[in-house]
């Protein structure tokens, strides 16, 4: 991964290939140690963390790789 800024000059981590201020970086996924991840809902225009698993609705929203990022995420944390 490489370090990029985003609109407010802080240091995030995008993709190599990713523009700056475009939708990819802005509106991360955010993976946390408790196993949980934080997502953009496009439909509420909100943060919102889930524990287990995305609606189908969520889920549908997002790119394929963001999707299999946080699938990766939940079954590596279902144990816990």
């Amino acid at each position: 991964m490489a370090s990029c800024r985003n609109i407010w000059g802080r240091f995030i981590r995008c993709r190599p290939d990713a523009k700056l201020g475009t939708a990819l970086n802005l509106f991360r996924s955010t993976f946390h140690r408790d196993g949980s991840v934080t997502v953009w809902d496009v439909y509420d225009q909100r943060w919102r963390r889930f524990r287990r698993r995305l609606p189908d609705e969520i889920s549908a929203s997002l790119d394929k790789l963001e999707r299999g990022r946080i699938e990766r995420h939940f079954e590596r944390h279902a144990s816990i």
